[in-house]
């Protein structure tokens, strides 16, 4: 299945989109690297979900974008490609699209008169540093918000309390509290993060251990 392709001008300063690609990628969990031949940002080992993939080029004002899924046959071992469009994977595929137009729309954001600001206070607003270190006035460029990761973070935490009736509900709630959990805690409620986190990691290694309790007891 073809790989979904998207090109978007912008006519923005490469610093300014270098900027906001590496810290989305980076609350979002994923890991600029090498994968045959392809400098791309690489998310999950197979363990859970497919591997997911984003490569990005920005060319005379034009940002393209690439996104794929793999088809994850053992954690670490998969093969073969997905688009965004099909019935497999869909949840998956749903949940990357969302993540490409909300990266898009971070991107497309007006930014504030370079030379005037830069009359006014002597801070880059693009590049996410300040050059002159006696101005302490915040950057106007807005970043990726990850607060909703760690409500996520949270409520899948709390559903993994279900875990004391039922193992399997413990380690697939308790799973996802720390995947959401763990891309929360850069956001405005790293606090949600890290109790969701704590209680789905909690839930996850009592329901592990309740389960293997339960098969050598039935073993024996």
């Amino acid at each position: 299945m073809a790989r979904y392709i998207n090109s978007i001008v912008l006519n923005k300063p490469a610093d300014f989109v270098n900027y906001i690609i590496n810290d989305f990628m980076a609350k979002e969990g994923f890991k600029f690297t090498a994968y045959k031949g392809e400098n791309v940002w690489k998310l999950g080992s197979g363990v859970l979900t497919s591997p997911q993939f984003i490569k990005t080029s920005y060319v005379n004002g034009t940002l393209t974008i690439e996104a794929w899924l793999k088809f994850a046959w053992l954690p670490g071992v998969y093969s073969g490609e997905m688009g965004l469009d099909g019935f497999f994977g869909a949840l998956v595929k749903a949940s990357l699209r969302e993540k490409i137009n909300h990266l898009i729309e971070l991107l497309k954001q007006p930014l504030p008169n370079e030379s005037e600001y830069s009359q006014q206070s002597n801070v880059s607003p693009i590049s996410g540093y300040q050059p002159n270190p006696v101005q302490n006035q915040p950057i106007p460029v807005k970043t990726h918000d990850t607060s909703s990761n760690a409500k996520f973070g949270l409520i899948f935490g709390l559903l993994s309390l279900a875990g004391w009736f039922m193992a399997i509900l413990g380690v697939l709630f308790g799973s996802l509290a720390i995947i959401y959990g763990s891309k929360g805690l850069n956001s405005s409620k790293k606090g949600m993060a890290i109790a969701g986190m704590v209680i789905g990691i909690l839930m996850l290694v009592l329901s592990v251990a309740a389960w293997i309790i339960n098969i050598i007891a039935q073993i024996l």
